[in-house]
């Protein structure tokens, strides 16, 4: 079988799950806008319009995880194969649909979600012995090029894995163009396939499985394939309900968005009352709908707000620096957007968004 014709197959057995579950994604969205803290992995806190003018020749969308895979396989003494995946990862795409060789992509993977659905050894995994997860919570790839392949595509960047960075080069095709889903987000999609040598990153297992002492036990491979789903999509909020959000929108109509702002923050200043425990997240919900509605003014005073009451709030700067892009303020969009990584270095939309405006 090509690689072609593996990814192809790989393609017609994640999007049938996908359109199965798509109901749960916008519920899983939907969860991880409201929660608190919203980190640079989740990449839930702002979303904007596919008619949204940036500018850039670029659309921003984020990865779908819940339709999304990134799973491994990896011989066991020759005789069998363990098949994994890793549970929790984020990501940014900023795909350009008349040019794929000009998009670009940034991932996270939060290497303690490595799952064989085996209890002891997914705990060895995770130790020392191997991934050392808490010592390196997170692996990361940014590529730096695509190109055109004979196949499809090839995505080359640096991953960094325990500590260690190599370039990868990432065989991929398109199994959609951008589409609308049942619910009106949009998503597209694509899968991809690579091979690494897990030695090349100091992932060793000499505890008790590679011993170096031992030669006979040497009976993990070297040698690991990596199979990739990526559905990545812009949101249709409207049909989110998030009913701290939507109340401050609500309250918007009348009051107008600076006095509600203002109300806000004098009742989020306590921090021993309820609001003040999950204004970081009700910020977050407000700002995703004014974003949408193309009220990126108001989205700039919500994020600022956000700022003001959570400092190291990393996606707010992303936030912040989409909104003023949208709005024509490009110097401080940028400034923005390094603050953003300043905050958090895994922070993928700052990062991609700083490839096309720094």
């Amino acid at each position: 079988m090509t690689i072609s014709q593996r990814i192809i197959s790989i393609a017609r057995s994640g999007l049938a799950d996908a359109r199965a579950t798509a109901l749960a994604s916008t519920v899983a969205a939907a969860a991880l806008l409201l929660c608190v803290p919203v980190d640079g992995r989740a990449q839930s806190a702002t979303f904007a319009s596919l008619n949204g003018q940036t500018g850039l020749p670029v659309q921003r969308f984020d990865i779908d995880w819940p339709h999304s895979a990134v799973e491994f396989s990896v011989r066991f003494m020759g005789l069998s194969t363990v098949r994994g995946a890793f549970a929790r990862f984020g990501g940014t795409l900023m795909y350009n649909p008349s040019s794929i060789p000009g998009s670009s992509i940034s991932v996270v993977i939060e290497t303690n979600s490595i799952n064989t659905n085996v209890e002891f050894r997914d705990k060895d995994l995770k130790s020392p012995n191997f991934f050392d997860a808490e010592k390196f919570p997170l692996t990361t790839f940014h590529s730096e090029k695509i190109e055109k392949s004979k196949d499809g595509f090839v995505a080359r960047g640096p991953l960094t894995m325990h500590g260690v960075t190599h370039p990868v080069a990432v065989e991929f095709v398109q199994i959609h163009p951008v589409s609308s889903d049942a619910w009106g987000n949009k998503r597209v999609g694509f899968v991809g396939h690579l091979s690494l040598n897990r030695k090349d990153y100091g992932i060793l297992g000499t505890k008790f499985w590679n011993s170096e002492y031992d030669p006979g036990k040497m009976s993990v491979s070297d040698n690991v394939d990596i199979d990739l789903t990526l559905e990545a999509e812009v949101n249709q909020v409207e049909r989110w309900g998030a009913p701290k959000g939507d109340s401050l929108l609500a309250a918007s109509a009348t009051k107008g968005m600076k006095t509600v702002l203002s109300e806000f923050r004098v009742a989020a200043s306590d921090t021993t009352s309820t609001l003040g425990k999950v204004s970081e997240g009700a910020l977050s919900a407000l700002t995703v709908k004014l974003m949408h509605r193309g009220r990126y003014d108001d989205a700039i005073d919500a994020y600022k707000l956000a700022i003001d009451l959570h400092p190291n709030a990393s996606w707010a700067y992303a936030g912040l620096g989409e909104a003023q892009l949208m709005s024509g303020r490009k110097p401080a969009a940028v400034e923005n957007f390094r603050r953003a990584l300043a905050s958090d270095t895994t922070n993928t939309v700052a990062y991609e968004y700083l490839r096309y405006v720094h």
